[in-house]
């Protein structure tokens, strides 16, 4: 901004305050679903800034955040100028989710049938699920590698562990089954 540009001039809290409550009213609901939902958006705030402080402590690099009616938190993590994958949450999950989408070329496919009890073991015992996506019309699939991290779990230390050991089976996998 320029020092010769105007700020908008801030509301004070208890005018903001004001402006929520009627804006609450005005939708008509019981104070319940009022509740609900006010305490929808504290936990919005708070999980957000919650990524961004932990990202900042463990150097990770978060980007393309969005938040939609399915999800309530997402982003792409990099660290060191790496895809580490991403951090999500949706609006009523008890946790957050650490994934890694991966594209294999169908030519891999029976390749990735023959290892998959291998694959699929190994990642059971790191605590990650792999889901399978497959389109007719395209000569790829998708393996969609995810790990929950719950509530009064999410730390730090529990984050960084996640996304190590998610990269980890990832370079593993990318060992075995030639995938991007």
């Amino acid at each position: 901004m320029r020092m010769n540009e105007e700020q908008p001039e801030r509301l004070p809290p208890d005018e903001i305050r004001e402006v929520m409550l009627e804006t609450v009213k005005l939708l008509g609901i019981g104070t319940d679903e009022a509740e609900q939902l006010l305490l929808q958006c504290v936990r919005y705030f708070h999980n957000h800034r919650l990524v961004h402080h932990y990202a900042k402590e463990l150097g990770l690099e978060l980007g393309h955040g969005i938040a939609n009616a399915a999800l309530q938190v997402y982003y792409d993590i990099h660290r060191h100028g790496g895809d580490w994958g991403y951090i999500s949450r949706g609006w009523d999950e008890p946790g957050f989710r650490i994934g890694q989408v991966l594209t294999v070329p169908n030519i891999h496919l029976s390749e990735f049938r023959r290892r998959s009890e291998h694959l699929i073991r190994n990642s059971a015992t790191r605590g990650i699920t792999i889901t399978i996506e497959s389109e007719q019309h395209t000569a790829r699939f998708e393996l969609h590698l995810t790990l929950n991290i719950l509530d009064g779990g999410f730390n730090p230390g529990t984050l960084m562990d996640s996304l190590e050991n998610l990269f980890a089976f990832t370079q593993h996998l990318g060992k075995i089954i030639p995938c991007g």
